[in-house]
Formats: C-alpha cells, sequence, structure tokens
C-alpha cells in the first residue's frame, strides 16, 4: 500500500483553488459548490492520515525498542547462559536464528 504524496496532495489543493478562482468568475455555482467540498474533504483526510502516520512511527519505535529490549534480556542472556552450563557447540546457528527474529 502506498502513502499519499504530501507534494501531489499540495499541488492538487493548489490547483483546486485556482479552478475556485476561475468558477467564481462564471456563472458555475453548482461546480464551485462541489469543488469546494471536494477539497475540504481531501485536506481533512490528508490531515487525518498525517495524524495516523505520526501515530504508527510512533508504534513502530515502541516496538523496535521492545524487541531489542526482549531479545537482549529474555533471549540472549539466558541462551549465553545454556551455552555456558551446556557447553553447547552449535551456538552459531542459535545465534544467526536469534538475529533473524523479527528484523
Amino acid at each position: 500500500m502506498r502513502g499519499i504524496n504530501a507534494i501531489k496532495h499540495a499541488e492538487l489543493i493548489h490547483f483546486m483553488m485556482e479552478l475556485e478562482e476561475l468558477y467564481s468568475g462564471e456563472e458555475l455555482d453548482d461546480n464551485l459548490e462541489n469543488l469546494q467540498v471536494h477539497k475540504e474533504q481531501l485536506d481533512a483526510l490528508h490531515q487525518e492520515y498525517l495524524k495516523t502516520l505520526s501515530s504508527l512511527q510512533q508504534l513502530v519505535i515502541e516496538y523496535r525498542m521492545l524487541l531489542h529490549h526482549t531479545k537482549q534480556i529474555c533471549i540472549n542472556r539466558p541462551v549465553r547462559e545454556i551455552f555456558m552450563k551446556n557447553k553447547i557447540k552449535t551456538k552459531r546457528e542459535i545465534v544467526k536464528r536469534i538475529n533473524n527474529l523479527a528484523g
């Protein structure tokens, strides 16, 4: 899924504003009203998209921090202790698997 391109959105809103000026000089009240309504709706949806994107970015940051903490405290340390205790020689495979977990 692709995001909303902010530059293209700004260009569209600017173009719609130019059209509003053209329509206001003509007898196109219905077109002007429809254009204004759609411009406001597009702008409102774009603002909602930006808020949601910001929230999603924060969730990704929190997820990565928790993942790092989880790998460090709950996986890496106990695995190292098991290796030390049991003197397991296949450490490389398990370390590789741990590093591949969720990024």
